[in-house]
């Protein structure tokens, strides 16, 4: 049974990813793609499917968020309901809601077949849990706080000074990789990461360009906008054409259990 739900999860999902334009060629300023809208993948067979219980939170605006009329809306919720909607088991589909920290012990217990939410593609997940092509790739984006003059191109202004960066993940490893003469400043969390920001121990900080929308705003910082990067030292293409190599934590998917040997 597993088995079909995640023949549902990964052929749906990738029908609906990003559609209307080609393998990415490469080119400066492009952002990756993630689906080819030529394939054509067949509809699992249903009949049987007693239902389809997808697990998502419902404190992540603009993805899965509580509406003024109190219903349960965002992208991943539209997503979900257009998966269900394509497979014709409307009637059998269920969106529960469960805190993100508990999605993975939700899914364990059986509680849901199937998690739409961002979730980071590791190797130990992948032992556990069949995945989804990723529908959405997160961009990462420097912040720096208003008071930090720049003269010229971000990445060369910041030659030398404190960027901070959360340890031991992808946005780590892309900003020593592509900007080596920033002083890479890792720290164990995103939270103490914004902390220093606002404090002024750092000058900028690198992570994804989602959550650092909320964060310019409310730490006073500025969203360096890409065009400003400078020469990334890969053919200037920046960060979010060498996501596709470094995703991780940084892609959106959707998750669903796998039996053992699957």
């Amino acid at each position: 049974m597993y088995f079909r739900f995640r023949a549902i999860a990964i052929a749906i999902l990738a029908m609906v990813a990003v559609s209307g334009v080609s393998a990415d060629d490469g080119s400066p300023g492009q952002m990756p793609l993630v689906a080819d809208p030529n394939e054509r993948l067949a509809k699992p067979e249903l009949t049987n499917l007693p239902r389809f219980r997808v697990l998502t939170t419902v404190d992540f605006p603009p993805f899965s968020f509580v509406d003024q009329t109190g219903r349960l809306s965002g992208f991943h919720v539209d997503l979900v309901r257009e998966i269900c909607r394509e497979l014709a088991i409307e009637a059998k589909c269920q969106i529960q809601v469960t805190p993100f920290a508990d999605l993975e012990k939700a899914l364990d217990e059986g509680q849901g077949e199937a998690v739409a939410a961002g979730i980071a593609v590791t190797a130990d997940l992948r032992e556990k849990y069949g995945f989804s092509r990723p529908y959405m790739v997160i961009p990462a984006r420097f912040a720096r706080r208003n008071a930090v003059e720049l003269a010229g191109k971000a990445a060369v202004a910041l030659a030398g000074r404190p960027v901070g960066v959360v340890a031991g993940t992808a946005h780590e490893a892309m900003l020593k990789s592509l900007f080596p003469t920033l002083k890479a400043t890792p720290f164990p969390s995103q939270d103490e990461m914004l902390a220093v920001l606002k404090d002024g121990t750092v000058d900028a900080v690198f992570s994804d360009g989602l959550s650092l929308l909320s964060v310019a705003v409310e730490n006073r910082a500025y969203l360096v906008p890409r065009r400003d990067y400078g020469e990334s030292g890969r053919g200037g293409q920046g960060p979010e054409i060498i996501a596709k190599v470094l995703m991780g934590e940084m892609s959106a998917g959707c998750g669903v259990r796998s039996p053992e040997g699957d």
